[in-house]
């Protein structure tokens, strides 16, 4: 991977409003190599973005840095709009554009954009040839679609969404300093097969490595205290964890939200 950041060089992103972060050029480019390796982006990549970028890491960092630090190609929209997305997945004209929009080949969004998406489509593509030509045409031109961590209840939303469009979306967890530390299993998403186990099973990206350990709580045994998930590598802030974790039936689970990670066996 290129270096497009000098090692000493430091770049201030306002990811809070209440709390600028300043990062290392040598840690952005650490970050983006990360997500680079982990999405398979080359020069021949071209992510379509309709992420905010103000308070957002995921939208700042993994989905715009990354491809242009893989030499790819980037398509922004200026904000989301169904139509407008469906028409660049799919590669289909507006109705006031008199060309197709720019090739697209990866589609990195957030949960709530694929139950808006899902929506439109319902309304849009009625008929059943119509629905062919949607999954195929989705098939043959993205090559996957990624999302931030969601609900647990997003399970239906990706259920009927690989019935549309045939892919298997991969969450990612991603944290304002320390960019995305965990991602889905890639290679499991382009399964054919609805893989929800694989690509929302969160797993260290390279270059990271990403451990539980128990809090120390009073008056809790060691069973019933809640799992920090504490991560190590390049670009990774020192002592950076995230809570709360906990072991449901001998599986890490994010408490709130259902996520399962596999990690190094680190629980005390």
């Amino acid at each position: 991977m290129i270096d497009i950041f000098p090692n000493e060089s430091w770049t201030e992103f306002i990811l809070d409003s209440s709390s600028p972060n300043l990062f290392r050029h040598a840690d952005l480019n650490a970050q983006a190599d990360r997500v680079t390796s982990a999405w398979n982006m080359t020069n021949q990549s071209s992510v379509l973005h309709a992420l905010p970028v103000a308070g957002n890491a995921y939208g700042l960092i993994t989905s715009l840095l990354a491809p242009l630090a893989a030499g790819g190609r980037l398509v922004m929209l200026k904000q989301f709009d169904t139509i407008r997305v469906w028409c660049h997945l799919l590669g289909v004209a507006m109705n006031d554009a008199a060309l197709p929009p720019p090739r697209v080949n990866l589609y990195p969004a957030l949960p709530q954009h694929y139950a808006k998406l899902l929506e439109r489509y319902q309304h849009l593509f009625t008929e059943s040839k119509t629905k062919e030509f949607v999954k195929a045409r989705s098939g043959q031109r993205i090559a996957a679609m990624f999302c931030s961590t969601s609900p647990a209840d997003m399970g239906d939303v990706w259920k009927k969404w690989h019935e549309a469009t045939g892919h298997n979306v991969v969450e990612c967890l991603t944290d304002d300093r320390a960019g995305t530390v965990l991602c889905g299993d890639v290679d499991a998403a382009k399964d054919k097969k609805f893989r929800l186990h694989e690509t929302h099973c969160l797993l260290p990206m390279p270059g990271v490595k990403a451990r539980l350990v128990r809090q120390r709580q009073e008056g809790l045994v060691s069973s019933e205290r809640q799992l920090q998930l504490r991560a190590e590598g390049s670009a990774v802030p020192v002592g950076e964890q995230w809570t709360p974790w906990v072991a449901v039936d001998g599986k890490a689970k994010l408490f709130k939200e259902g996520y399962e990670i596999r990690h190094e066996q680190a629980i005390n």
